[in-house]
């Protein structure tokens, strides 16, 4: 093999993205095979040398995190950067104010190279290709227990696209890892993989989504290539550019509207699924190995990088900052105002002093029709008190009658576990509790148990009375608008048995006035003191639930935060959650939905919070 006397350095921000660290060890590798004398660099800032070339992979994160300001322009001159940030995004933007001084510039993607020669720079395309060190699957049969999987970013769009795909993949053993791009991922981070334990993910799989993280097209080839390299076949929507893949032979693209058949489709087609497998895999490990895509690169370049002392381009605009994304739901430090110039905390003080008001005037009427403040009426199905349940689920109701059939019939309909089912119909005014009564005389194999109060408790009691209430070692609480896939139970009871955690959740998809997904990202104690990130739907051991004193009922600044606040009671215990990355519930957004006044007032919470749970890492209030 050729040896090439220029050196080679690879740069990378040490503190950058864990996966811009996996890309430039890849390079140097693939530099080595092809003969040059290549190193990482995770330290040091490029000189220009004649015998010396300099990439920087990820320069959005580099220039920024690794060379000091004063530094920039000269080491920008004196290297080659490797972008790898899509258009459109702030971090694309960003590479931009340090890349305009180089003298050339690759990036991994075709779409990237448009937009950067657009923009008056000499921009060449480097394609990544298969390397050796990412392939865990060698060709050779193995198991394939994932139907189907996602690895990405969490993004509005990717949300939208997901939840419409849930109908469809609902049966399917699927995997959704997703993580908020909000800071450069680490090594362990919770739901981001890097390294052999991606690529073992990989080739447990067998298809792999690609989804627009935005309106561009952007195929991430980087991604597909690790998952051809492990024998997931990868199912895309449509994209500006596949190399070094071809659609059809190597690719299985879909519009947006048909990638849950075309992928529920995919998973049943063997032998369509082994043709493109195996086709894939062979066409990146014989016509576009890495070595090769860097000598095509490389044979672009000019003889030496430019010294320090060649005119530059003329920058452009300074972008602003990234903007990171807002903590679902954060509890933030002040409270508002609202339209009327009334503030939040006081608008809802008033909401909460009249719904205590009709609390009180149900408990009187109750003490004058039952002779005491509260008075339950129960009624149960023949079958209640035939089964032994595996787990329980407590469905408060209140006002909900034109949903709670929906809510027990996806219940019924579970499959590898027996549920029984608590309604707990808290004094509404809508004929809930008839509604349910009609259903109990007409599904009498359904084990079903209705209390009725007469007097209106509000939902952390009516939640507390269904896990006293229930038979099952595992509970889990269903809001009457809401409803299951029939594979929610028995996934979260298998996650359960397999941990030993206090409670399991799976994902959401959030349905009707928008689509989206819900409870979407794995258990952190960091992320949890950060905002409520996961929905009260969730399989919660009884014994948690009794050693945590239940669903605080006594705090009305608690109003609608009271699954919040059980989650916080758990992790100052020491307790987690177990995550489930599967779409499993159906979560209904509404303009009637208890959340919407929930988030009137957030700023009563947070103090409160706070003070109830001192021991955990809060973040520190931002600054008024």
């Amino acid at each position: 093999m050729e040896q090439h006397s220029r050196r080679c350095c690879v740069f990378v921000a040490e503190r950058g993205n864990v996966f811009m660290r996996e890309i430039a060890s890849w390079l140097v590798a693939g530099l080595q095979e092809g003969g040059y004398r290549a190193e990482l660099c995770l330290s040091g800032v490029p000189r220009a040398a004649s015998d010396r070339l300099n990439l920087v992979v990820a320069p959005h994160e580099y220039f920024e995190l690794a060379v000091d300001p004063a530094d920039r322009v000269a080491a920008a001159r004196a290297s080659i950067p490797v972008c790898t940030e899509q258009p459109g995004t702030p971090w694309f933007e960003i590479q931009l104010r340090s890349i305009v001084h180089s003298p050339q510039v690759f990036d991994i993607n075709r779409l990237g190279v448009q937009e950067l020669s657009r923009r008056g720079l000499d921009a060449h395309h480097l394609a990544l290709g298969y390397q050796r060190s990412f392939d865990r699957w060698g060709g050779a049969a193995r198991e394939r227990p994932i139907d189907v999987l996602f690895l990405g970013s969490l993004t509005d769009r990717r949300e939208a696209v997901l939840a419409a795909m849930a109908p469809a993949l609902q049966s399917l053993r699927c995997r959704f890892v997703l993580f908020e791009a909000i800071r450069p991922a680490r090594a362990g981070d919770p739901g981001f993989y890097t390294g052999a334990a991606k690529h073992e993910l990989l080739a447990s799989a067998k298809v792999l989504l690609n989804v627009h993280r935005g309106d561009a097209a952007y195929f991430e080839s980087v991604r597909a290539l690790e998952a051809v390299a492990n024998g997931a076949v990868v199912l895309s929507e449509p994209c500006f550019d596949l190399t070094p893949f071809r659609a059809v032979d190597h690719v299985v693209t879909a519009p947006r509207w048909a990638l849950g058949a075309t992928c529920r489709a995919l998973v049943q087609d063997l032998a369509w699924q082994d043709e493109v497998r195996r086709d894939a895999y062979a066409h990146v490990v014989h016509h576009h190995p890495l070595v090769n895509s860097l000598h095509e690169a490389l044979a672009t370049l000019v003889g030496t990088v430019s010294p320090p002392s060649a005119p530059t381009r003329r920058a452009p605009r300074t972008p602003a900052p990234p903007r990171q994304a807002a903590p679902a739901a954060a509890v933030p430090a002040a409270g508002g105002v609202t339209a009327g110039g009334v503030t939040d905390g006081l608008f809802k003080r008033v909401l909460l002093g009249q719904m205590q008001l009709r609390r009180r005037l149900d408990e009187l009427e109750c003490l004058v029709r039952h002779g005491a403040t509260r008075f339950d009426e129960v009624s149960v199905t023949p079958s209640f008190d035939q089964i032994i349940p595996d787990v329980s689920v407590v469905i408060p109701c209140y006002n909900y009658g034109r949903f709670v059939v929906e809510a027990i019939d996806s219940v019924a309909s579970s499959v590898d576990v027996v549920p029984e089912i608590i309604v707990i119909e808290d004094h509404s005014d809508d004929g809930s509790s008839e509604m349910v009564r009609r259903y109990l005389a007409t599904h009498d194999w359904v084990p079903l148990k209705l209390v009725t109060r007469h007097a209106n408790g509000g939902l952390a009691a009516a939640r507390n009375l269904g896990f006293e209430l229930s038979r099952a070692p595992f509970v889990f609480p269903l809001d009457a608008d809401n409803s299951l896939y029939p594979h929610c139970l028995a996934r979260l009871s298998e996650a359960l048995l397999a941990s030993g955690a206090a409670a399991a959740y799976g994902i959401a998809e959030v349905f009707h006035d928008r689509q989206g997904l819900l409870s979407a990202l794995d258990w952190s104690v960091e992320r949890l003191v950060a905002g409520p990130y996961i929905d009260a739907a969730a399989l919660i051991r009884k014994q948690a639930w009794e050693e945590a004193g239940g669903y605080a009922q006594d705090r009305p600044e608690l109003f609608g935060w009271e699954d919040y606040d059980l989650w916080l009671n758990l992790a100052d215990r020491g307790q987690r959650a177990s995550f489930v990355p599967e779409i499993l519930v159906r979560y209904r957004s509404h303009g009637g939905s208890m959340i919407h006044t929930t988030n009137i007032d957030t700023a009563s919470v947070a103090g409160l919070l706070r003070q109830r749970y001192r021991r955990l890492p809060w973040p520190e209030p931002a600054p008024v």
